[in-house]
């Protein structure tokens, strides 16, 4: 009966959640099927470096870049490294890219000397790519930005001392509202933590809303897994502990009836040793499975196996504890 119960429940169970699981399923299928990919370029600013970095003034010390007196003005030049990734996830196309806007940056509060390519993740962007400067922007060529590739450029722009170039992203790309702007070189001023949350809460409405019907799916399905694992595993063990205890109450049955037939044949004596018993009435002493003994002891002491009074011929369980129904073991030869 205890064995057609758990089967009633895990059915029971499977019948209640299964169909609101597989509804949950099919809803996140459709969701991730349906979603608008995310189209994105970032600028990523790896370096900028002062060419000529001298922290106190000299006496007679010229620093001059084609003709310009840098100390004299209070100038300082400036070398930017900025890579330009496709970090959405989507390809794009030249087509995307606006005509009537050029495609780059424009650098506030100083004046570009010097562009160029340094490298780039592809040899079609390598001989594609090309890049100038117009008054204070440095403009790119539009191309096949395939996702995940990328290109390096350097700038070199002369500014007013302890003044750090501002760049701004120019152009539009469809699909992008704004292009990301990061700074790698500057990864120590403890504002990680805060791009990550800008990361995890980006996008409108609709996109928060399907974030959040993922994570909820996601927690179903996790809890449901580890109640379905933890609930399994204990019913598990409880069934092996069940029939553990059947085979044990059977043996204790072979022992009794043993006994009996031993106590008709000697004109009512009982065996004055269990072990009596053997060969003529039983192969050999059976196990308990409880602690696994087959042991026979005449005061009981709960460390497993037997125990057996030879003044009555009553042959009981020498265990300690409780069975699942609350009886203890050591009663079993009253109770079964």
């Amino acid at each position: 009966m205890k064995l057609k119960s758990s089967n009633s429940e895990v059915k029971a169970i499977s019948d209640r959640f299964g169909l609101q699981i597989s509804i949950l399923g099919i809803i996140l299928a459709i969701f991730l099927y349906v979603r608008d990919k995310k189209s994105d370029i970032t600028y990523d600013i790896m370096s900028v470096s002062s060419v000529f970095n001298v922290q106190e003034s000299v006496n007679q010390l010229k620093i001059s870049y084609r003709g310009i007196d840098l100390e004299k003005k209070k100038k300082d030049l400036v070398l930017i490294t900025l890579r330009v990734i496709n970090s959405g996830e989507t390809n794009i196309l030249s087509q995307q890219f606006d005509e009537q806007m050029d495609w780059g940056f424009s650098l506030d509060k100083c004046d570009i000397l010097e562009t160029g390519l340094l490298n780039s993740s592809s040899d079609y962007i390598s001989q594609r790519m090309k890049v100038r400067s117009d008054a204070n922007k440095v403009i790119f060529t539009k191309i096949v930005f395939d996702k995940g590739a990328f290109f390096t450029t350097k700038i070199l722009v002369i500014v007013d001392k302890n003044v750090v170039p501002v760049i701004k992203p120019t152009g539009k790309v469809a699909g992008i509202d704004e292009f990301t702007i990061s700074e790698s070189y500057d990864r120590n001023k403890g504002n990680s933590f805060k791009k990550y949350l800008e990361s995890v809460f980006e996008g409108n409405y609709l996109v928060q809303g399907g974030r959040l019907i993922s994570y909820f799916i996601c927690m179903i399905f996790t809890v449901f897994f580890i109640s379905t694992l933890y609930y399994g595993s204990k019913k598990a063990f409880g069934l092996v502990k069940l029939r553990s205890n059947a085979i044990t109450i059977g043996n204790m049955g072979s022992l009794k009836a043993a006994l009996s037939i031993y106590y008709g044949d000697h004109e009512g004596k009982w065996p004055s040793s269990i072990y009596d018993l053997v060969p003529d009435y039983l192969e050999r002493i059976p196990d308990e499975l409880i602690k696994n003994k087959n042991t026979v002891v005449e005061l009981y002491d709960g460390n497993g196996g037997w125990v057996y009074d030879k003044s009555n011929g009553i042959i009981g369980l020498n265990v300690d504890g409780k069975d699942q129904k609350g009886v203890e073991y050591r009663s079993y030869h009253k109770v079964f």
